[in-house]
């Protein structure tokens, strides 16, 4: 099982005044047609040393000529349409909701082109996905069934749709949940160049995401002191998950969309280097 978590950081104008992203309507969605060029895709070449101090200065874009060309080429064949594109399902009626340009400005600071959707529409090859990410917003029991054998990359913010994923079990508070907590205990020292150990990933205590998956599962992080609440976790293609084989990558990440705010350089690395991991 791929043990190396590692990302070249592209980091969004979350921060910056004005427009960041460019949106217009396609179908159902709201597509991202305009994404950085400073924040080419690369799915193959993760440099490790283009991620020191990174965790200092998380506002700074990639600025390596030699990265991009690579991502130019390895994307060029097998994208001529453009960069990869990311699926995020939300409710747009859930309060929520209001956060989910963040987490979808970080994507397209990753190198993805960003379309939004419904997370009860249901998803189909014609889309082209190549990463599907389930916000906080969205909730497990309206969820398209179809989605937990979607042969495509996904990366969920919502613990409680780990059950319905077939993350892990079905039992909230013990298979899945959220704790108030501003730091993890980093178990692979390896992951995105965070140090062994207790880290913060929130300015303050807020709700963490939490699962129990299964012992196949790749364990990145933990909550402190709680052994059986993993708070980022994978399984690779093929892995056993606690109800079923996973038809392809699948990530649960720490951080919910509501608590975007409150992410830390060091928090947004970890998550960044999921969202890595998920698509190699």
């Amino acid at each position: 099982m791929v043990k190396a978590w590692i990302c070249t950081l592209s980091v969004c104008a979350c921060g910056h005044t004005g427009p960041i992203l460019t949106l217009e309507e396609r179908g159902d969605a709201t597509t991202v047609v305009d994404a950085p060029a400073s924040a080419a895709f690369d799915s193959s070449v993760f440099d490790a040393d283009a991620m020191e101090g990174a965790a200092q200065d998380s506002g700074s874009p990639p600025s390596d000529a030699d990265a991009l060309e690579s991502a130019d080429a390895t994307e060029g064949d097998a994208r001529d349409s453009g960069p990869p594109l990311a699926l995020v399902l939300v409710d747009v009626t859930a309060p929520s909701h209001a956060d989910d340009p963040d987490l979808e400005a970080r994507l397209v600071g990753l190198g993805f082109a960003v379309a939004e959707r419904t997370y009860t529409s249901a998803i189909s090859p014609s889309d082209d996905a190549d990463l599907i990410v389930v916000s906080s917003s969205a909730e497990a029991a309206g969820l398209d069934p179809g989605l937990a054998n979607q042969a495509v990359p996904v990366v969920v913010l919502e613990s409680f749709t780990y059950g319905t994923l077939g993350m892990t079990g079905p039992l909230q508070n013990q298979d899945f949940g959220v704790v108030n907590e501003a730091t993890v205990d980093i178990v692979d020292p390896g992951v995105a160049d965070l140090p062994d150990g207790s880290v913060n990933v929130y300015s303050q205590p807020v709700a963490l995401n939490f699962g129990l998956p299964a012992p196949s599962a790749l364990v990145i992080a933990r909550v402190p002191g709680s052994p059986n609440q993993v708070s980022t976790f994978g399984y690779a293609t093929g892995d056993m998950m606690a109800s079923q084989v996973a038809p392809a990558r699948r990530v649960g990440v720490f951080l919910r969309t509501g608590t975007i705010g409150s992410a830390t350089p060091e928090g947004w690395l970890l998550f960044d280097s999921a969202v890595r991991w998920a698509v190699q």
